[in-house]
């Protein structure tokens, strides 16, 4: 486990993400918000809907980003098609990282990342970010790296939201662990 360093600028506060957002001067603003707390199959479902972004959109800088890390099954992938148009909704520009899944004909649980700001994120700079040899990732192939790298086409993610038709999450509608019922089902049955 490593620590950060007592110097560090990161700042951090334990505290429900929607509560402390919602407690925030209206005028504090970051310029990156990023959301972790989906934890194998727990979801807490309220800082997933349209209302919960609506904080994070309110205490963005310009141009600022929210990143935030799921865990899904492409070839159900209710969770992350609900996520992505719920972002949809609120962000000009939302886009997805598979993290090496095949969107289209993937199987078996994956970590995604999806990144969403007013401004259209530079997928190809972020392709040349590369670990640190101290890294966790290191160990990783460069080929592995550019496919975890690697955003998925705004074409294929559109086909990819068209065969999954969930609507939107919001505070009156967010079923998240029925989304994954069928990814969790898949992890204590063995079926891939």
């Amino acid at each position: 486990l490593r620590m950060v360093s007592r110097e560090s600028r990161i700042h951090t506060v334990n505290m429900d993400a929607r509560l402390f957002l919602a407690h925030l001067p209206q005028e504090k603003t970051y310029e990156m918000i990023f959301g972790d707390a989906v934890n194998d199959f727990a979801v807490p479902y309220q800082i997933t809907t349209r209302e919960f972004y609506g904080l994070v959109h309110a205490h963005l800088a310009p141009g600022g980003v929210y990143a935030t890390t799921i865990i899904d099954d492409p070839r159900y992938a209710r969770f992350t098609t609900a996520l992505v148009r719920t972002l949809q909704h609120v962000f000009a520009s939302v886009t997805l990282f598979p993290m090496g899944s095949d969107l289209e004909n993937g199987e078996g649980r994956n970590t995604f990342e999806i990144v969403a700001s007013d401004v259209p994120f530079d997928t190809e700079q972020w392709k040349q970010v590369r670990p640190r040899q101290s890294d966790a990732f290191s160990p990783l192939s460069q080929e592995t790296w550019k496919k975890m790298m690697s955003a998925a086409d705004p074409a294929a993610l559109e086909r990819f939201l068209s065969q999954h038709q969930t609507p939107m999450l919001t505070d009156d509608y967010a079923p998240t662990d029925h989304y994954l019922a069928p990814v969790f089902g898949d992890a204590y049955t063995g079926r891939r």
